[in-house]
Order: structure tokens, then C-alpha cells, then sequence
């Protein structure tokens, strides 16, 4: 499954515009900068009519990239992604379903060892979301590496609250707290199916 998903990411590389290129590159590469980036979409609920010219380009190109790779995959993702939750809140406020919104880009792996390890602290989450969203990022070719970015402006419900094991390819391993979502089709979605 890697090797298809890294067929079609560099098939649509190919296809995408060397702009889109470097800022999907810094994006990834660049911690602080896609903190900043995804920190401002959160806090706007994903306006990005008060960012700077710069921000609201890189955004607009990363989000045309996305769209680029979805518009060609056909495959369901199983996804992992840290997640702390907000202050003032705690886990049984979302055992009743409540819809969650994701505002911002969202960093997520195929495998739940490679968003896990000791440096995580209580308040860490790990999500696990289903979808044929977002852009596969990994590297089948060159390591384990199964990185995916989720597109900004996603809608889920909470469908199970769960704790399970880990074990990296290493040998490390460690138990995990997992919030279990299900997608919501949003009306964008809806209109262009």
C-alpha cells in the first residue's frame, strides 16, 4: 500500500506547480513555520482574510496541492495524529458525540508508533480518523516513513474513546489513549460528489 500511495504522490507532484513545491516543503520541514501557520487558521477558524499576503498565498497553494492529490486517490487512509486537547476541557466532554472541527492542517502517519514515543506527555491524544482526505506524504521508497497531511476545514464525530498498545519497528513500544473519529461529510463535500 505504501508503494501505491507513493506512486500517486509523485504523480502528482509532477503535476503541481514549483511554488507549490516549496511551500508544501517548508510546510513540512519547518516546525515553527507550520505551527505559526496552523495556530493562525485555528485561531481564525480558518479565515485567512487577516493574514498577511505571504501567509494566505502559502495557504492557498498548500491547500490547491491537497485538493490535487484527493482529486486522484480512490484509497481509504487509516490515520494517527497527536492532538492535546483544548484548555478547560477533558476527555469525558467528548463521550457524548460532539462534532470536532479540525480548522488547521493536520500532521498525521499510517502507523501509530510513528506519532508515539516518551517524549509525549498525559495530555497527548493520539486521533485515529478513516478517510480518503489529505495528501500522502511518505517515503516507501527511502524508510518507513508514512507521513499525510490533513486538509484544513475537516468535520468529525467522536465514535469511541480507547486505550491500546503500541510496538515500534525498533522494538520500543507503550500504551496510547485514542479518540476514535468518523467523518462528517461537510456541504462543500457534499456539492462536489
Amino acid at each position: 500500500q505504501m508503494k501505491v500511495r507513493s506512486k500517486l504522490k509523485r504523480q502528482v507532484q509532477t503535476r503541481m506547480t514549483a511554488a507549490q513545491h516549496r511551500e508544501l516543503k517548508q510546510l513540512m520541514t519547518d516546525e515553527p513555520h507550520f505551527t505559526r501557520l496552523t495556530d493562525q487558521l485555528s485561531a481564525s477558524v480558518g479565515d485567512t482574510d487577516g493574514f498577511s499576503d505571504r501567509d494566505r498565498t502559502t495557504v492557498q497553494r498548500v491547500d490547491r496541492a491537497i485538493r490535487q492529490y484527493e482529486r486522484q486517490n480512490e484509497r481509504q487512509h487509516h490515520l494517527y495524529a497527536n492532538v492535546t486537547l483544548p484548555p478547560g476541557t477533558k476527555l469525558s466532554d467528548y463521550e457524548i458525540p460532539p462534532t470536532v472541527h479540525l480548522d488547521r492542517w493536520t500532521g498525521a502517519s499510517h502507523n501509530l508508533h510513528e506519532i508515539s514515543g516518551a517524549d509525549l506527555n498525559d495530555e497527548t491524544y493520539a486521533l485515529e480518523i478513516t478517510t480518503r482526505r489529505g495528501m500522502y506524504l511518505g517515503h516507501s521508497d527511502s524508510g518507513p516513513s508514512t507521513e499525510h497531511l490533513l486538509p484544513r476545514g475537516m468535520a468529525f464525530e467522536v465514535e469511541k474513546i480507547y486505550e491500546t498498545r503500541w510496538k515500534g519497528p525498533d522494538g520500543s513500544s507503550g500504551t496510547r489513549r485514542v479518540i476514535r473519529l468518523r467523518e462528517v461529510a461537510n456541504k462543500q463535500d457534499e456539492e462536489q460528489s
